[in-house]
């Protein structure tokens, strides 16, 4: 045994890194070491586990494919899966009840009275395609449908969010009333965009 868990993510932003930080508390006062893995290359993060270069693993990785996590099934490599429904020997999840999250917010949002509502999207993940879900699903229920002119990947990181709001701006369209990103990274890069632009924040977007 190595006495190493490895954390697998493609950031340590944010959420991240709040996450990082915890898990390190945790497994050293259980004995382990905590390897933090920022990478995309998904036959590396495959081959770690496989090769138990690690004891165990806890992945939140939106390039880790169905394929490469129904091999670990089969190898029965001891992993939690966060943000991803699947289930095994060895193989169990952590799911956020995002769906429930993404219909909060649109009804707050549409409470205070706005109409023009921008939608940043995050990561192909559970947790993102639900957060979306009940998001629009609840804007299409009050007969407010998100205009698709209105919708931009954030891609739940502060930079890339940054970038899709000021090509947004460029474009000249009438301004959001309000806009809900779909994580803070994403509602940080949003707001540094419009405040670069000399927009007021929550003033002149909510």
């Amino acid at each position: 045994a190595t006495k190493t868990i490895g954390l697998f993510v493609q950031s340590i932003r944010g959420y991240y890194g709040q996450l990082a930080d915890a898990m390190s508390e945790q497994c050293k006062e259980e004995g382990y070491e905590l390897s933090i893995f920022v990478t995309d290359d998904e036959q590396f993060m495959l081959g770690c586990l496989i090769s138990h270069r690690v004891d165990g693993a806890v992945i939140l990785h939106s390039g880790f494919s169905e394929d490469s996590a129904n091999a670990l099934l089969t190898a029965e490599v001891p992993v939690l899966f966060l943000d991803r429904e699947l289930q095994g020997k060895t193989v169990s999840n952590v799911l956020f009840d995002s769906y429930a999250t993404g219909q909060m917010a649109a009804k707050y949002l549409c409470q205070l009275g706005h109409k023009r509502i921008m939608f940043v999207e995050g990561q192909d993940t559970y947790d993102g395609i639900m957060r979306r879900r009940g998001f629009m699903e609840y804007m299409e229920t009050v007969g407010n449908p998100v205009p698709e002119e209105y919708q931009i990947n954030g891609w739940f990181d502060r930079e890339v969010a940054n970038k899709a709001m000021k090509e947004f701006l460029d474009k000249e369209l009438p301004l959001p009333e309000a806009i809900f990103a779909s994580n803070d990274d994403s509602a940080f890069g949003c707001i540094k965009a419009l405040l670069g632009a000399g927009y007021n924040v929550p003033e002149d977007v909510s």
